[in-house]
């Protein structure tokens, strides 16, 4: 009787779904650490990022960092899932006008009208 882990099903498996995933998935942490990096923020632990400082008094520990990095900082869940909080209008506008499909706002009408405020 051979176990799940031994049969050759599983072998042929994890070579050609499993190990490609996890190249795909280091590369994509590469290039989040790569656009993260040029801003400034709280160090972060390399696994589990910044949760685990997150867990009690979430909001207080972010309004630190806010006051700390008063344009924008980086926030680590995990060490693959990257976010930027910014919180300048001057300084939202010089990232978001740079453009490209890998920016996602969280609300983009809230943005604009934001920006907009800021500007006059």
């Amino acid at each position: 009787r051979t176990s799940i882990v031994t049969s050759p099903c599983f072998s042929s498996f994890s070579s050609w779904f499993l190990f490609p995933n996890l190249i795909q998935l280091c590369r994509r942490r590469q290039q989040l650490l790569k656009a993260l990096d040029c801003f400034p923020g709280p160090p972060r632990h390399w696994l589990y990022g910044h949760a685990h400082e997150l867990q009690d008094q979430e909001l207080n520990k972010v309004i630190s960092w806010a006051e700390k990095y008063p344009c924008a900082h980086s926030v680590w869940f995990g060490g693959f899932l990257g976010f930027l909080n910014i919180y300048h209008p001057e300084y939202a506008k010089a990232v978001y006008s740079r453009g490209g499909e890998n920016i996602r706002s969280s609300s983009t009408e809230s943005y604009k009208q934001w920006t907009e405020q800021a500007a006059k």
